[in-house]
């Protein structure tokens, strides 16, 4: 394992309280996990950018600045044992959290630091190969800003990656005002951040229903109201209750970051770097004939209307790629739920592709194995006559819709965990064949089970994926009932935590037929997918 530096204990390694600069500390921000933070997903977003990735195969050191309650790097922790992780975070009760969560799972391999970025930068960390920040540069001023691009240059490895979220311009242009109407009228009443950010949604409610300008002038801004006054209001207290709130144009924040040495390569999430994503229908040709890859991404963030953005930043670009020798060829295509859930109309990103055009057909029936990469899928005898390009793009398109997903290669996998081919059935048995399976590590369990405790839904660490699935609780109850057990053996257990321990996610009461025929169903479907995800190992 690549060792943080012990004698740096998170008691022991700063000597003055941090300087929150006016963000919520008063309240905790919600237990969620966040994708694109993940070093699969980053590897991913860069190649389909058209770019090498910079961070050789195999152990590696993370950082996360802002590290809220932990869960991102807990469940990436488990994934990468073999890898050492650094949360950051100002919040006592943020780090108090994530600790107690590491703990829980047993995770030897992740540090959490109470610090402000300036504190955090003094310290003779090391290189870190990745470093992450979600949820932090539009939330704080331009000190704290600056702190944290320090932080990344300091420490940042010379062929590393980090990663930079915030709320962006243009998109944000209609709905900012809504920030300084809650701020204006919250600013000096007494109470915490969720009280005030109560009243400032109920305020924001009654200018609404008053009729102002403002909302009939702009409907993003009622709709984004409407998804507030649904969402947890630890979530809106730190997205709405800081002092500073300041949406970026990216060009500035390319800006800042080159007085720092560093230079954008790809946004985190697929889309904006797929060239028939990237903007809308007819834009192409503006973007053309610009070269500088910051002006051209400048400009298509602009014709997107972008309101967030996580980008990807390097010391050095790395080189671009041939379409020919991506290496997406040679990594794993196949679905992330059960075929059957898929309908016959996929959404992906601009346009929506049928499950009856062949070769949306023919792709999905060949990846469902999970077993070979898109180069021998698209060599076979199903796939042949359709051009490598378009089967490539249709991957990419199908991507998009969340139902299917790029799995690492075999031997980047196994170098990245540590471990041999995660979910394998260490005795050679058929996985396939298994009726009872367990879960792949301990620490699985015990995130998942915390996932649905603190955030109600679980986020599955999955190792081929490199990441974590977002299950539904019944699933996710229906998992935690079968670890070890035959259908048989698990339907009591499954019919005591929907009716005793959660009655609330169905909402009344289940017989013995029902989770007999809930978990035939589930272990039919789900298991082959959980299975090729390295998430469950047979008994």
């Amino acid at each position: 394992m690549t060792q943080l530096p012990s004698a740096l204990s998170p008691a022991a390694a700063v000597d003055a309280l941090p300087d929150a600069r006016g963000y919520v500390v008063d309240a905790p921000y919600t237990a969620r996990y966040h994708d694109l933070q993940s070093p699969a997903r980053i590897a991913h977003s860069i190649a389909c950018a058209g770019f090498e990735h910079p961070v050789a195969p195999g152990a590696f050191r993370y950082a996360e600045l802002g590290c809220g309650n932990g869960v991102t790097l807990a469940l990436l922790a488990a994934i990468h044992p073999d890898s050492s992780f650094l949360g950051i975070d100002i919040n006592p009760a943020h780090v108090a959290w994530a600790n107690e969560l590491a703990a829980a799972a047993g995770l030897s391999n992740l540090v959490f630091l109470e610090a402000d970025f300036a504190q955090a930068a003094a310290l003779p960390w090391g290189a870190f190969d990745y470093i992450t920040a979600h949820g932090v540069y539009a939330w704080v001023d331009t000190t704290v800003r600056e702190q944290l691009l320090a932080f990344i240059a300091r420490h940042l490895a010379v062929r590393g990656v980090a990663c930079i979220s915030y709320n962006a311009y243009p998109g944000w242009s209609a709905k900012e005002p809504l920030w300084r109407l809650i701020e204006r009228h919250t600013r000096a009443l007494p109470g915490g951040s969720i009280e005030r950010v109560s009243e400032g949604l109920r305020y924001l409610a009654g200018l609404r229903a008053a009729g102002i300008p403002y909302f009939a002038a702009n409907p993003g801004a009622g709709e984004l109201l409407d998804y507030l006054l649904s969402e947890d209001l630890r979530y809106v207290a730190h997205e709405f209750c800081n002092r500073h709130f300041a949406p970026c144009y990216c060009e500035d924040v390319f800006a800042a970051a080159h007085r720092h040495g560093l230079h954008f390569v790809a946004q985190a999430e697929t889309r904006p770097n797929l060239p028939f994503e990237r903007v809308p229908a007819g834009c192409d040709h503006l973007l053309a004939a610009i070269e500088d890859i910051e002006a051209r991404e400048s400009l298509a963030s602009l014709l997107r209307h972008e309101a967030f953005r996580s980008d990807l930043y390097v010391r050095e670009r790395p080189a671009a790629i041939a379409i020919e020798s991506s290496p997406l060829w040679d990594r794993i295509f196949t679905n992330l739920l059960p075929m059957r859930d898929i309908g016959p109309v996929i959404a992906c990103g601009a346009r929506t592709l049928e499950r009856a055009d062949p070769l949306v057909d023919a792709l999905l029936r060949e990846c469902e194995s999970g077993e070979q990469a898109l180069r021998l899928l698209g060599s076979g005898p199903a796939l042949r006559r359709f051009s490598p390009r378009a089967v490539l793009e249709t991957a990419q398109r199908l991507e998009l819709s969340g139902c299917l997903g790029f799995l690492p290669a075999a031997s980047d996998q196994t170098r990245a965990t540590g471990a041999g081919r995660v979910g394998a059935d260490p005795d050679g048995a058929d996985s396939e064949d298994a009726s009872v399976w367990r879960f792949w590590s301990s620490a699985a369990r015990a995130l998942l089970e915390r996932s649905l405790h603190d955030s109600g839904f679980g986020s599955l660490a999955a190792p081929r994926l490199g990441s974590a699935l977002r299950m539904t609780p019944t699933d996710v109850l229906a998992l935690l009932s079968l670890d070890g057990r035959t259908v048989t053996a698990a339907a009591p257990a499954f019919a005591a935590l929907l009716n005793a321990s959660w009655p609330d996610v169905l909402g009344y009461r289940v017989d013995q037929a029902w989770t007999l025929a809930f978990l035939e169903d589930f272990r039919d479907h789900w298991g082959p997918v959980l299975r090729k995800l390295g998430v469950v190992v047979p008994v």
